[in-house]
């Protein structure tokens, strides 16, 4: 397990697609859930399903997802890495657009916030579109405890985010500019 946790389900996706879609299936019981299952690959066909709100999501982007896994240049997709490239948006960033979770409820958590989700054949693990930076400092236990103790927690999380990134260079222009 990457995505352990103290209080919560312990869960996981595993690698037959249908089981996992039914446990995203049982902790999202609305009639807005959407899952469109389909062959990507030429040769080897694996099923990839795209799950989404229907009411919360821009046909759009289910659109231009649709399509960039229709055109898929690959024979055969073994895990969750071989799609990612393809779903980025095209600009080269150091961070990456695309997330991974082995982990249903955060996967529903994520649909049920207005993201496209992707469950593939074969693979433990879902991928979610578009994932945001802040999304690094956040855990599973954060959605289990107090309200006040979550927050006053991650701001201790991006202080020393903060600390560790600029402490360095405070530390090396000192020295250099002012033995």
């Amino acid at each position: 397990s990457s995505e352990g946790n103290i209080r919560g389900a312990h869960e996981g996706f595993v690698e037959t697609v249908r089981t996992s879609m039914s446990l995203v299936r049982r902790r999202i019981k609305s009639p807005l859930l959407r899952f469109e299952l389909f062959p990507v690959t030429k040769t080897s066909n694996v099923d990839v399903i795209i799950a989404y709100m229907a009411d919360r999501v821009p046909m759009k982007l289910v659109k231009k997802i649709r399509g960039q896994l229709e055109k898929l240049p690959l024979e055969s997709i073994l895990g969750g890495g071989y799609v990612e490239p393809f779903l980025e948006n095209g600009k080269h960033s150091i961070f990456s657009g695309v997330s991974i979770t082995e982990r249903p409820d955060v996967f529903c958590a994520k649909i049920l916030e207005g993201r496209i989700g992707l469950l593939i054949d074969g693979t433990p693990f879902a991928i979610v579109i578009p994932a945001l930076f802040i999304e690094n400092f956040q855990t599973l236990d954060d959605y289990n405890f107090r309200p006040f103790y979550t927050l006053l927690i991650r701001w201790i999380r991006y202080f020393a985010f903060f600390l560790a990134v600029f402490l360095p260079l405070v530390y090396v222009a000192t020295v250099t500019f002012h033995p």
